[in-house]
């Protein structure tokens, strides 16, 4: 499920700090104690947790923002920003798919009234530069900004916060579900996977039909489209696939 950004050296970060941090977000409670567990590792380098965003692919589908330790002007623009599609950042992120620096960020780009006033405050930020760190996941991306104090920071420090990125933003997301649902690469849709579910617990055509609110006959063509996507011969085997590949991860049987 997981592609991570390329090139990733892992034993690197196989110290005991990492794996301590680690352990932690495996056992924290919500995903804002995980937020939280991050912030503090960052700040043990001097470094500080900025944002930390989850978004799916598909624009629709509203993003996770568990995290953002932003001045009051900034967080005031944001819900303005999400409504003409999200803020400069967000979109460089979706755009770029690997590591940026928020002050780079072109205006030419973004020419919108409200795009350009959230990167004037970003001008005003103390940072030497704010480090974005995509993390491509599925069909969606982690997206971890962080706030760095060093004016001339090296390029092995950089890659040990791209690092840490890339762990931490693992670990969240195989903690909790709500955040792998949302950028999981599915192959069904909503419709054909309730449809199928409703199989898998031994309903037939016709009281599927009854429960969902379609005809019979549209269930049946629902039923084919998913077995081909599926590339399975029949319902058993399309289930199989379907279990198999967390189509109903999102879903409860029952």
């Amino acid at each position: 499920m997981l592609k991570l950004v390329e090139k990733v050296d892992v034993h690197r970060t196989s110290h005991a700090e990492i794996r301590a941090i680690l352990q932690r977000l495996s056992k924290s409670s919500n995903l804002q104690d995980a937020c939280d567990i991050a912030s503090e590792y960052f700040r043990h380098h001097d470094h500080d947790l900025v944002s930390v965003i989850f978004c799916s692919n598909d624009d629709s589908v509203p993003a996770i923002r568990p995290f953002r330790n932003l001045p009051q002007s900034l967080l005031e623009l944001a819900p303005k920003l999400q409504e003409i599609g999200g803020c400069p950042p967000k979109k460089e992120a979706q755009r770029l798919l690997q590591p940026f620096d928020w002050k780079h960020i072109s205006r030419s780009e973004y020419p919108q009234f409200l795009s350009q006033r959230f990167l004037n405050e970003v001008e005003k930020l103390s940072y030497a530069m704010v480090l974005a760190v995509p993390v491509v996941i599925g069909k969606g991306i982690a997206v971890f900004s962080v706030g760095i104090h060093e004016r001339n920071m090296g390029a092995r420090a950089r890659e040990e916060v791209i690092i840490a990125v890339c762990q931490i933003a693992t670990a969240m997301i195989s903690r909790f579900p709500e955040l792998a649902n949302l950028i999981e690469s599915k192959l069904l849709t909503t419709v054909q996977a309730t449809v199928m579910l409703f199989a898998i617990q031994g309903f037939s055509n016709c009281e599927i039909s009854e429960s969902i609110g379609l005809g019979e006959m549209a269930v049946g063509m629902i039923m084919n489209t998913a077995q081909e996507k599926l590339g399975a011969a029949n319902l058993a085997q399309a289930v199989a696939k379907a279990l198999a590949m967390g189509e109903f991860s999102h879903m409860q049987i029952g």
